[in-house]
């Protein structure tokens, strides 16, 4: 077991171009909601439909061959910032595993809910808003939806193939405005499934679906088929299962993460470090006024799960000599290595006040000439 104070940890800018492409999102203006729009003339909504794998959700460079795992900066807009800014959840709050299907192979979850309550959540949902407030409220003004304020969890998850993904939405909607508003887009129709309208329509050719599971619980996805199966097992209302990784500092992350890296399609030049590992977890809390974010990753052999261990180390360590604007802070990390299952385990955090002081130091750097 190696465990180690650091006093420096890489950060860098918050970039914005970024944080549109990872979800490809447009522009959202008011320009978009033309007089031919509301005519009823034929348009493109405002976004397209999902990330295109697994890698690009969690922004993986395919040849960069580190994970990004700088908390200060990487974490937030690698994972947090894309989740915050668009849609989809299983139940209230918490993530249910027994809602996902068997078929998955990676997932994202972000707890909206949770956000709102914690330090954390409070200073992203105002920097978002300071920084994209007229996008979130054009947003609104078209959706009758404000993304920060009207969903309650968020999860994405696909089969492991390119281009296939899912995301379910919970939250509070106008769903006769959305379904209008999805009414006039190009190539709009509708069909059932389950005795739940399905609707389809095209982006920039490609075609698009959504359907509302529910009132408050609205499913996204590129593919028909994987609609329908997040369809059916929402119906099926599966039992709620416990997820020991979830559970424990306290129970109910901010946002996690988990893939079955060796089931998923990945470039041919991957980094190493992703290739070695199977499957990998992720989860991020607000626990005894430390934020903290956990790790499991389980690996082939106990060499592959030492050597990640002394990868990520030198990772470490690498940001600990990088950057002095922060020396001083109490950030902890402890990396284990598991030969018997075989594993990695790793734990990193700093009190919540410097993790704040840290993302508003990331926001004005970005923001600096």
């Amino acid at each position: 077991m190696w465990a180690r104070n650091i006093n420096s940890f890489g950060a860098d800018k918050l970039n914005r171009s970024r944080f549109f492409r990872i979800l490809n999102i447009q522009e959202l203006t008011l320009s978009k909601v033309s007089p031919r729009a509301i005519a009823g003339r034929p348009r493109k909504l405002p976004f397209r439909w999902p990330p295109r794998n697994p890698q690009q959700a969690c922004n993986l460079p395919p040849s960069s061959g580190v994970l990004r795992t700088g908390i200060p900066a990487d974490a937030m807009k690698s994972v947090l910032l894309p989740l915050l800014v668009f849609l989809a959840p299983l139940r209230a709050a918490e993530l249910d595993p027994a809602r996902i299907p068997a078929t998955a192979k990676w997932q994202l979850h972000a707890d909206l809910d949770a956000m709102r309550a914690s330090g954390t959540g409070k200073t992203l949902f105002a920097l978002l808003e300071a920084e994209h407030g007229k996008q979130l409220r054009a947003f609104k003004r078209m959706f009758s939806l404000h993304p920060l304020n009207d969903l309650r969890d968020i999860t994405l998850y696909g089969d492991g193939k390119a281009d296939h993904a899912v995301a379910l939405i919970h939250g509070t909607f106008n769903r006769a405005h959305i379904e209008d508003v999805v009414g006039a887009a190009e190539g709009h129709e509708t069909r059932s499934h389950g005795g739940v309208t399905v609707h389809r329509w095209k982006d920039k050719g490609v075609d698009q679906h959504a359907a509302f599971a529910n009132p408050d619980l609205l499913v996204f996805s590129r593919q028909a088929h994987l609609l329908q199966e997040a369809l059916d097992v929402l119906a099926a209302k599966a039992p709620a299962g416990a997820d020991p990784f979830l559970q424990a500092d306290g129970g109910r992350p901010l946002i996690s993460a988990s893939a079955r890296l060796a089931e998923i399609e990945l470039p041919e030049d991957q980094a190493r470090l992703v290739r070695m590992v199977r499957t990998l977890r992720l989860a991020a809390h607000e626990h005894e006024g430390r934020f903290l974010l956990r790790m499991d990753a389980e690996t082939a052999d106990a060499t592959d799960a030492d050597r990640l261990r002394r990868m990520l180390d030198g990772v470490l360590a690498f940001a600990e000599a990088s950057d002095p604007k922060l020396d001083g802070l109490d950030l902890q990390a402890r990396l284990e290595s598991n030969p018997d299952r075989p594993a990695m385990s790793g734990r990193i955090s700093l009190p919540v006040a410097e993790w704040i002081a840290l993302m508003g130091k990331a926001a004005a750097e970005k923001q600096s000439p």
